[in-house]
């Protein structure tokens, strides 16, 4: 059966243009290697992360880690692309897992927006079940991220075993990703509409409830990460998916060849950026993820360091106690 293998270029395509690529490598490097050793703190910030939704926070360290997984093939394709050992069998085997395993990632953060979706759809329309994150509600994540996995895979095999066309996994993924967005702005739109009616009062029968008015704003803040998340990734992915689509298109008897693979390596070097650029926007998107890693006394260094250059989030729930929350928030409505 025939592989679609995720190394586009080899030591014998690349060794006339030294030393452009291998500063492209070195700069990709750097950023995967970067990327890999601030993980575990942006995990760590995650999930310290309280009050907000534990399957929330679970939420959100799987996107780090399905990062961590497409930085970790990535190395292994480069060290193929540097050997370049293609015919052997143990070598196939590592280059095969490592292409599964980044198509992984891709299909994950292509069903990404569904996947949010889900699960605020949940927390919207059983929310006081949901809000009170017993340890039943921890199923749901289950549950979701399961389908997730199973998507993820069965999309990453379908591609590297040719089951379909490249075309047509690009159809998949762009399916996937405009479904995803029509049911996270709709589920937006319906929340925005929600909290209106609760600093209303315009309904006698409207069940206002604290615990309501609460889940409601948290379903709003994790919508403003993704939204602060969305201008800076479709910022990024636009040039690696124009890099891809030159290469891809580019016919290799054309005369542009050289383009093509300065193209391809450049997407590859782009992808790192991007997931770096997550990274860092991930943490900054909310105060409660810095103020885990402010518990950390490197981090607290690098925040008193920054401080006089960045401007504070405000964030009145954040100064709360998880204890007092209700009662700011309570508060915060009745002066509406």
């Amino acid at each position: 059966m025939s592989r679609f293998h995720l190394v586009w270029l080899n030591q014998s395509l690349t060794e006339p243009f030294q030393p452009l690529f291998e500063i492209i490598y070195a700069c990709e490097i750097f950023l995967i290697v970067s990327f890999i050793l601030l993980s575990p703190f942006a995990c760590y910030a995650i999930l310290k992360a309280t009050p907000l939704h534990q399957n929330v926070r679970l939420l959100f360290s799987t996107m780090v880690l399905h990062g961590l997984l497409a930085a970790v093939a990535r190395l292994v394709l480069l060290a193929h692309q540097f050997i370049d050992d293609t015919f052997e069998s143990t070598s196939m085997s590592r280059l095969t897992a490592a292409s599964v395993a980044r198509e992984i990632s891709f299909g994950y953060f292509m069903i990404l927006l569904l996947f949010i979706s889900s699960e605020r759809a949940v927390a919207t329309f059983a929310w006081s079940w949901y809000e009170s994150q017993a340890d039943s509600t921890l199923e749901v994540f289950v549950i979701q991220f399961t389908v997730v996995v199973l998507y993820s895979i069965t999309t990453a095999f379908f591609s590297v075993y040719e089951v379909y066309s490249m075309n047509t996994h690009v159809l998949v993924f762009a399916v996937t990703l405009t479904l995803g967005a029509l049911c996270f702005f709709k589920l937006l739109s319906h929340n925005l509409n929600e909290l209106q009616l609760l600093k209303g009062r315009r309904h006698d029968n409207y069940g206002y409830t604290i615990s309501r008015s609460y889940q409601i704003r948290e379903n709003l803040a994790v919508f403003k990460i993704f939204r602060h998340l969305a201008v800076p990734c479709l910022l990024m992915a636009v040039p690696a998916f124009l890099f891809f689509i030159l290469y891809w298109w580019i016919p290799v008897d054309a005369g542009w060849n050289t383009t093509r693979l300065v193209c391809i390596a450049l997407y590859d070097f782009w992808l790192a950026a991007y997931d770096m650029m997550l990274l860092v926007t991930l943490i900054s998107a909310d105060e409660r993820f810095q103020k885990s890693l402010r518990q950390l006394r490197a981090f607290q260094r690098l925040f008193d360091f920054l401080r006089p250059t960045i401007t504070p989030r405000p964030s009145d729930a954040s100064r709360e106690n998880e204890s007092n929350v209700y009662f700011s928030l309570l508060s915060k409505d009745l002066k509406l």
